[in-house]
């Protein structure tokens, strides 16, 4: 037998399979499935508007594809031969259809589906239940959907607006009205479905009180992907009740004037930077409260306060509150700033190691600083593992001297009914 002649038979048979070519291993090679993915980026569209809509289609074995579009209402033409353009004649009604978009290869089959709000543009007046959703565009020249001091614009319970302006901002010098209930929650949100939390944040300016007279009254409100939530300047006053402030570009809600800030039962989440913060070097605000909110997974603290209130003049509560997973810090407080500090939950905050309660820079120029920082859960009943979790950035050893923690609580308040006993501690000096 001549096996240099067969070695060389084996070999060529075996570039011919490698390259594709004719050989027969005697196995059938396993189809892979087409990919798909709906590509069309708007959450809404504007009724009696044709639109087109797209998805990219694949198949890695190079089958040729069979694609087929299916739309609750309205009708469907293709703009193309391979059918990844569709051109949809929206209908003359609001309400929301569902694309459906089946590829197959011969032999596998892909759907997707995607839901599209068909909506109203908005072009003034109230927003109504009724007209809902609603497209908001706004000028690049003038993003604003502007209220005049001594106006109220309402918006009903129930209603969806979606943003198409990237810089719009609800400018409020009067009085928004926006209650939605827990059935029938406001939504506001930038139009587009493609947006992540942490790294799309901040697509719309967002609610920005100002003048003498601004009033932001929100109740069961969703605020999605602004830049800040809300924003408060000059004399501008907010409350907020059920509100959901979530992937915001910068702080759920700022205050920088002198008006005041009610953040009730409201969530501050996923944001790039703190959940609340309020920072009014050149004045004061009247007074904060914080009670019964969720302040986490916020890349920067779940509460920022950089006030200068050496006479301890400002009514700051924070009480009942979940604070967990925060980057930074828990609650942090620059320059002289006195919040009375209750019955919340801290948890998990700090990346580089337990940071719950942070003092920037101790208290300078104040004599006898205490924060009153009793009755805390701090996620531990050990004296050392709660000291560790608040420091003060100029001196840990010395954080005792400025801030009254013990007694603390021995379980979670916001899940269980725990103990908050005095033994063994020692007040501010």
């Amino acid at each position: 037998m001549n096996w240099k002649r067969m070695l060389a038979g084996v070999g060529v048979l075996g570039m011919m399979a490698c390259g594709g070519g004719g050989g027969d291993s005697g196995t059938n090679p396993t189809n892979r499935a087409p990919e798909v993915a709906f590509t069309f980026a708007p959450l809404a569209t504007a009724k009696s508007v044709p639109v087109d809509l797209t998805i990219t289609a694949s198949d890695e074995d190079g089958d040729p594809l069979t694609i087929n579009w299916t739309v609750t209402r309205g009708t469907l033409t293709a703009q193309n031969s391979k059918k990844t353009i569709m051109r949809w004649t929206t209908p003359s009604t609001v309400g929301v259809d569902t694309v459906s978009v089946s590829v197959g290869d011969g032999t596998t089959t892909k759907k997707v589906t995607g839901q599209i709000h068909v909506g109203t543009p908005y072009v003034g007046g109230s927003f109504l239940a009724a007209s809902s959703p609603y497209i908001l565009t706004r000028s690049a020249v003038d993003p604003r959907v502007a209220i005049a001091e001594g106006a109220t614009l309402t918006i009903e319970a129930g209603t969806e607006i979606y943003v198409n302006t990237t810089s719009l901002f609800f400018d409020v010098n009067g009085t928004l009205n926006a209650h939605g209930t827990s059935d029938a929650p406001i939504i506001i949100r930038y139009n587009d479905r493609t947006l992540l939390c942490g790294t799309s944040s901040g697509a719309w300016a967002g609610i920005r009180g100002g003048g003498n007279t601004g009033v932001v009254d929100l109740e069961y409100v969703e605020l999605w992907y602004a830049q800040y939530g809300v924003r408060l300047k000059e004399e501008a006053v907010a409350n907020l009740q059920n509100v959901s402030v979530r992937c915001s570009g910068s702080a759920g809600a700022l205050i920088e004037g002198s008006g005041y800030l009610r953040a009730i039962d409201s969530e501050f989440t996923d944001g790039v930077g703190d959940g609340i913060s309020i920072t009014t070097q050149l004045t004061e605000p009247d007074s904060v409260r914080i009670n019964g909110c969720i302040l986490s997974f916020n890349n920067g603290s779940g509460i920022h306060m950089d006030l200068n209130d050496t006479n301890k003049s400002v009514p700051i509560f924070v009480d009942s509150n979940d604070i967990q997973f925060n980057s930074t810090h828990g609650i942090s407080l620059a320059h002289s700033v006195f919040p009375s500090i209750h019955n919340n939950n801290f948890q998990g905050n700090g990346t580089d190691g337990i940071s719950n309660l942070f003092l920037q820079g101790g208290y300078p120029g104040v004599a006898h600083p205490c924060l009153d920082a009793t009755c805390n859960f701090w996620g531990n009943t050990s004296q050392n593992a709660i000291d560790i979790g608040i420091w003060d950035s100029l001196d840990q050893n010395t954080v005792d001297t400025r801030v009254k923690s013990c007694p603390w609580l021995n379980s979670n308040p916001l899940t269980s009914t725990p103990n908050c006993s005095t033994a063994n501690c020692v007040s501010c000096p």
